[in-house]
C-alpha cells in the first residue's frame, strides 16, 4: 500500500492520537507533501551488498583454513557427564549473584 494512502486511511486514527493542536495542523500540512520512496537502484543495491575494501580474499582463505583446521569436541560419554554434574553440584556457589 502506498504510504499517502496509508496515512489518509489512518489520517482520523493518527489525529486523535496527536496530544497538541499543535501537532495536528502540522501533521494535515505535511500530509499533503509526503513523497512516496523510491526503491534503491540496482547499482546501489550491489554497492551495498559488497563487501568493504578492507576485507580481502586472503582474509576470506585465512577463514576458511582455520574452519577446517578446527576440530570438533568430542561428545561426553554417559559416565563422563554424570561426572561432571556430580563434580559442579559439589561447587555450588553459595553466595547470590552480584545482579540479583
Amino acid at each position: 500500500m502506498a504510504l499517502k494512502e496509508s496515512l489518509e486511511e489512518n489520517k482520523q486514527f493518527i489525529l486523535d492520537s496527536l496530544p497538541t493542536q499543535e501537532l495536528k495542523d502540522e501533521f494535515l500540512a505535511s500530509l499533503d507533501k509526503v513523497e512516496e520512496p523510491t526503491a534503491p537502484s540496482v547499482d546501489e543495491q550491489i554497492a551495498e551488498a559488497q563487501a568493504p575494501d578492507h576485507v580481502s580474499e586472503e582474509l576470506y582463505e585465512a577463514v576458511k583454513k582455520e574452519l577446517a583446521a578446527v576440530k570438533p569436541i568430542p561428545k561426553m560419554t554417559e559416565e563422563e557427564e554424570k561426572a561432571a554434574i556430580e563434580e559442579s553440584l559439589k561447587h555450588v556457589p553459595t553466595e547470590p549473584n552480584e545482579g540479583e
